[in-house]
């Protein structure tokens, strides 16, 4: 029996004023000292509750839910409303460009390239989609800013105009982009204000990283002195937004708002191009007619005011999350979900669902929810082969294999063949390990780890050859590699695309094999292969220990005679068919990539 989980209580900022433009006023003209003591003590407040009830309820990592005190609120805020995150790759998509805008559609959209699974400018994001998308493709901070869009609702009438799904798109980004650079910010992880690169190159959020969650009360002060700013900055980027938004209401024109590097009108514009075919079709049109007017405006004005109070709620209100209610909820949104997804399919589906809507009106607005038996009458109103499409949809009733098993066979295909296991997708699917932030191949490296030792080292070869990238300063400001002139006089490159693989089995013989189609256990045979891409192609070599010493050990350049020597110093008796001594194995690695010359 599972046991109750109480609701969750999270207090908000201790400012006060007769409305939310008056609280935000109050945080703006606070002391930095005042600012300070009320961000340590709302930390301190939200380490005390049990939050992984609250990311189960979201789909989101535990990490990412704690980043940081208002993403804890953001999330609880979308888990309130009902909206959970459903997985990207495991959610079969619906393409509405196909049949709903055609002029929009993107022939990347559901391709596979180098472990991530490509998503249409477009295709990836609808203001008016029940639940958030999770995909491993993007940094940790989306999961609060999706869930954020959920609790932001959206704006939607019969035949709405151009012009109001424009105000419409800049009010539902509002919030969500002001706490990614805002208020999300502050004590988040290790961080100060947002860096790009940064969380580029660090995509996933680590427990261990949630510092402001432990720190004693000396370090908290330290860490909201650094980042405190941001909650400052992000209010007044919100008055900025809203009184731009309030000036294009009032004179029906655009009135961007200045920002170094944002666009939100320009970006709502592009909303507009891409979903207005879609939002006026008929079968999306009666899909969205059912959702109650609590979470879809039909009125601009009301529609702006609720954004408002969304971020005061986000900023100052003490927010109480009832796990029951909210499975609730989150049930009648899933009702709402698939007979939406249906809707995309635009063939004339809400005639054959004609009959279901009234009912899923009465369950939007209360009535009882059984998503089991709503599951079935869409079977039964769209046929088996329609309806395995909308049915899945990402939950754990409608997990879709078809594109990770497709990803899979792309980025470690040998690896999976060698593992042998008829249900490894599946619980792969199920693991913790696809939840990560990363491309795919490090993803089933990570889940792989408990396997036999040949599938474990297969994996982390097919992994580097399918995460291979390229060096444009080898590539480019390097000499033609077939036209070398004596190495002596000069220096070589490292290639930062290359990087080792040690295996204790011979994973590229029996990869080669795979590839022959003969699928063979690798031998017992130690190898260190050095793999890396250059130009188009990916290379892989096999190194004896002196070379492969010789590699690592190099930093940036160095003269290539001393590597040359280096080589001729610790080479042993060389493998036939292999370089003899360091001056072959030196233009063997330019011929590869991995190093350039670069002559004096």
């Amino acid at each position: 029996m599972l046991r109750a989980v109480s609701p969750l209580e999270l207090p908000g900022l201790p400012f006060t004023g007769p409305d939310p433009a008056a609280r935000r006023r109050a945080v703006r003209e606070a002391s930095d000292d005042d600012l300070i003591e009320a961000c340590v003590s709302l930390a301190r407040s939200l380490r005390e509750p049990d939050l992984a009830p609250l990311a189960r309820a979201a789909g989101l990592p535990l990490a990412e839910v704690v980043a940081s005190p208002f993403a804890v609120r953001a999330v609880a805020l979308g888990v309130q409303v009902g909206a959970t995150s459903r997985h990207r790759e495991l959610r079969a998509s619906v393409d509405w460009t196909e049949h709903l805008a055609p002029e929009v559609a993107d022939p990347e959209h559901d391709v596979w390239d180098r472990g991530v699974l490509a998503t249409g400018k477009y295709q990836g994001f609808t203001a008016d989609a029940p639940h958030a998308i999770y995909d491993p493709a993007h940094v940790s901070k989306w999961g609060p800013h999706e869930m954020m869009h959920r609790a932001a609702g959206f704006f939607w009438r019969p035949g709405l105009t151009r012009w109001e799904l424009y105000l419409s798109a800049r009010l539902n980004e509002l919030a969500p982009v002001v706490l990614w650079y805002g208020p999300e910010q502050v004590m988040r992880l290790e961080e100060g204000a947002f860096d790009r690169k940064a969380a580029g190159a660090s995509p996933a959020a680590r427990l261990a990283h949630a510092r402001w969650r432990v720190e004693d009360d000396a370090a908290l002060v330290a860490r909201a002195r650094r980042t405190v700013a941001q909650l400052r900055d992000g209010i007044a980027h919100f008055d900025r937004e809203l009184s731009s938004i309030d000036a294009e209401r009032a004179r029906g024109v655009r009135v961007p708002a200045p920002h170094p590097f944002l666009d939100s009108s320009g970006d709502a514009t592009a909303y507009v191009v891409g979903h207005h075919a879609r939002l006026t079709s008929p079968d999306v049109a009666a899909a969205l007619s059912i959702v109650p007017e609590e979470t879809r405006a039909s009125d601009i004005g009301v529609y702006r005011d609720r954004v408002e109070a969304l971020f005061d709620r986000l900023l100052f209100s003490p927010l109480r999350v009832d796990y029951e209610e909210a499975a609730e909820r989150r049930a009648r949104r899933t009702v709402w979900d698939l007979l939406l997804r249906a809707g995309h399919l635009g063939d004339g589906a809400d005639e054959d669902l004609e009959d279901d809507y009234a009912d899923a009106t009465a369950v939007l607005r209360g009535a009882p929810c059984d998503v089991d038996a709503w599951r079935a009458r869409v079977r039964d109103a769209l046929g088996r082969e329609r309806a395995a499409v909308v049915l899945a949809d990402g939950s754990s009733e409608g997990r879709a294999l078809d594109a990770l098993a497709d990803g899979v066979g792309q980025v470690v295909p040998c690896a999976w063949a060698l593992l042998d296991q008829p249900d490894a997708l599946a619980r792969f699917a199920a693991s913790e390990a696809i939840l990560d932030r990363a491309p795919l191949h490090h993803r089933a490296c990570a889940w792989l780890e408990d396997a036999p030792p040949a599938v474990r080292e297969m994996a982390a070869f097919e992994a580097a050859i399918a995460g291979a990238k390229r060096d444009d300063g080898v590539e480019r400001l390097c000499a033609d590699p077939d036209h070398l002139p004596d190495l002596l006089d000069g220096r070589v490159m490292k290639s930062g695309a290359f990087g080792l693989v040690h295996c204790e089995h011979d994973v590229l013989t029996a990869h080669a094999a795979f590839a022959g189609g003969e699928l063979t256990s690798p031998a017992r045979a130690p190898v260190t292969l050095l793999v890396g891409a250059f130009f188009d192609e990916v290379s892989v070599v096999p190194l004896p220990d002196a070379v492969a010493r010789v590699w690592a050990a190099l930093e940036g350049a160095a003269e290539a005679g001393e590597m040359v020597a280096a080589i001729d110093a610790d080479l042993d008796a060389p493998s036939e068919g292999f370089p003899t001594s360091g001056d072959a194995w030196i233009r063997e690695l330019c011929l590869a990539g991995a190093l350039g010359y670069c002559p004096r």
